[in-house]
């Protein structure tokens, strides 16, 4: 795998096809001498991990944008607990809304328009007036920025 990631001759999707062929040619060999119990609870636990992992990256995002967003705002302590919470509660009612649908489905939209609102006020309440006029500018600006890409 390192000497895949070395190769730079080969663009994204190539080193992803490349990868691919690699996981199946172990996928196969380990098939070899594992009995489909042992196979399965490896999957299972693999996607375990995987899950966990993903989990912790989500916190650590959440703490790095709150963390940010104290300094580049001058939050209190208290502030910025206020706003720690209401992006954690914020990005678990979006994986409740997305769980309510396919992606633009009218309860999905719905539940996503309700979360966004709910996000908005609790912000509102944890910053200053100013504070907030400058967050919601940032997060227009931000938008802007992203559907120019």
């Amino acid at each position: 795998m390192k000497a895949l990631k070395a190769k730079t001759d080969l663009d994204k999707s190539q080193k992803r096809a490349e990868m691919k062929q690699i996981r199946s040619s172990f996928d196969s060999s380990i098939k070899t001498f594992l009995s489909n119990d042992q196979y399965t609870k490896m999957k299972a636990d693999e996607e375990a991990k995987r899950a966990e992992r993903r989990k912790n990256k989500q916190a650590k995002n959440l703490d790095k944008k709150a963390d940010a967003m104290k300094t580049k705002y001058n939050l209190s302590e208290e502030q910025h607990t206020k706003v720690k919470t209401a992006m954690s509660e914020f990005s678990s009612a979006r994986k409740g809304a997305a769980a309510k649908g396919e992606k633009g489905s009218l309860a999905r939209k719905t539940a996503m328009k309700a979360a966004k609102k709910d996000f908005d006020s609790k912000m509102k309440s944890a910053l200053t007036d100013s504070q907030y006029t400058q967050w919601k500018a940032d997060m227009k600006a931000k938008r802007k920025e992203k559907k120019a890409k």
